[in-house]
């Protein structure tokens, strides 16, 4: 039996709600405090190693903004944010900028119908991350094409910066199916009904 394709939001959260801290840019590309999101990556843990594997084996693409890319691009490089496993990634920008690392995983779409339409195709039946930032998460609710939140939660109070949930134009119902408590952070995962 073929597993249906899950898009799943794919993103880590401080405590009060915001994925990235103020004042994001070049020198901050989590804004102040922001980095702390991150550290549950490298952990160590059974839980995290658990985590990394449960998405990373039936990944086929994944999505991002811009901002998201541009902030990224000097850690990611031209493999991208799965590092050698080179899975595509999906780009919304109004333009492709001047840069493009050769040979790279990158394909930039206008907008997010066109990025859902070629992230469905590249990958191939596998599974869709869509990883930020919030406002293209957020587009990607508003248009009912995503399956799964999955959230990190990491346990500190940024006290300002982006939200995740901001700018939803209707309320949504959602099943939770994961629990996991790692060292630095709970996995949470909602199902979209």
């Amino acid at each position: 039996m073929n597993k249906k394709q899950v898009v799943s939001a794919v993103i880590s959260m401080s405590l009060d709600g915001y994925i990235a801290g103020e004042n994001v840019g070049a020198d901050e590309p989590l804004g102040v405090g922001g980095l702390s999101l991150h550290e549950w990556m490298v952990d160590g843990s059974a839980e995290t190693d658990k985590v990394f594997a449960e998405s990373g084996a039936s990944l086929g693409a994944v999505v991002c903004g811009r901002l998201t890319y541009d902030l990224s691009i000097p850690w990611w490089k031209e493999n991208g944010p799965t590092g050698e496993a080179r899975i595509p990634v999906i780009v919304i920008s109004d333009e492709e900028p001047d840069n493009i690392l050769p040979c790279a995983v990158y394909t930039f779409v206008k907008d997010e119908d066109a990025a859902f339409e070629t992230a469905k195709k590249v990958a191939q039946g596998k599974d869709i991350s869509v990883m930020g930032g919030a406002k293209t998460i957020q587009k990607f609710l508003n248009k009912n094409y995503i399956d799964e939140i999955q959230i990190q939660l990491i346990p500190i109070i940024l006290g300002g910066g982006k939200r995740l949930f901001d700018n939803m134009n209707k309320q949504m119902k959602l099943k939770p199916f994961k629990t996991l408590s790692s060292e630095n952070a709970i996995h949470l995962g909602f199902s979209v009904e």
